[in-house]
Formats: C-alpha cells, sequence, structure tokens
C-alpha cells in the first residue's frame, strides 16, 4: 500500500521559502506533480494563483506547506470513530 503522508522536513529548511511552480513544490515534497495538484485540488493544499491574461502562475510558502503537510498528517493518523 502507498504511504499517503506528506513528508514533514525536520532540520533547517535549505529550500527556498517561495516555491514558484508545480515541479518546485513536487520536488520539494519528493512526489510527482500530478500528486501535488491532486493535493491542491482534493485536501486543500495552500497554492497561491496569480492571475494573468491567459493563464495563471502558482506558487507556494513552504511556512504553509509545512503546517498543511503535518494538520494532514495529524489527520490521517486519527483513529476512526465507531459509529
Amino acid at each position: 500500500m502507498a504511504d499517503r503522508s506528506a513528508p514533514v522536513r525536520k532540520g533547517p529548511m535549505r529550500a527556498p521559502e517561495r516555491l514558484q511552480s508545480w515541479k518546485e513544490i513536487a520536488a520539494w515534497f519528493d512526489r510527482t506533480e500530478r500528486t501535488v495538484q491532486r493535493w491542491e485540488q482534493q485536501e486543500q493544499m495552500p497554492v497561491h494563483r496569480l492571475v494573468h491574461n491567459k493563464r495563471s502562475s502558482i506558487y507556494a510558502e513552504t511556512r504553509e506547506l509545512e503546517e498543511w503537510a503535518a494538520h494532514r498528517n495529524d489527520l490521517l493518523e486519527e483513529p476512526e470513530k465507531p459509529s
């Protein structure tokens, strides 16, 4: 079974504080671009959009991603409550 948890970075941050593309976000999480796009769509991963005339560009703050990943891991680790 695949590991569904988002890795949480430990120790000093070496990555830039702002990631400028899906590719950079995916590399930061060590996941595919499709996976992080799915997290943004289905699991409210914080990604910001800058709207332009034809297309928008995206960016993400590493601090926000760390907080989101920690909260997401907490939710995945909670035991299910019996009905």
